[in-house]
């Protein structure tokens, strides 16, 4: 997947996720489907289509492959014990940023 500043249509292009009804995602497509893809709550023909993609774009399944590795690492960690006095401040900051009052 090459990054190159501009839209496609800017550089003289019209690149759709699906470029045509029998041809496979491209890679626009597949970062718009990741979530949906990781979570498994896509289409059976867009899941399939996907998998297609990542069979033959290395950079695709890198990035897909790293946010499954990135979510399991959020999954697996352990939340950050706050001392009473940081949680306080913390707190107050947070109803003065929202406007919220104190409880």
């Amino acid at each position: 997947m090459q990054i190159v500043a501009g839209t496609p249509q800017a550089q003289g292009k019209t690149e759709s996720p699906f470029p045509s009804r029998s041809s496979t995602l491209n890679c626009k497509g597949v970062i718009r489907e990741l979530s949906n893809y990781i979570d498994g709550d896509l289409d059976p023909v867009v899941k399939q289509e996907l998998e297609r993609h990542l069979e033959h774009c290395e950079d695709c399944t890198m990035i897909v492959d790293q946010t499954k590795k990135t979510i399991q690492v959020l999954c697996d960690s352990q939340p950050v014990s706050l001392s009473a006095d940081v949680r306080s401040r913390l707190h107050a900051t947070l109803r003065e940023k929202t406007g919220q009052k104190p409880t």
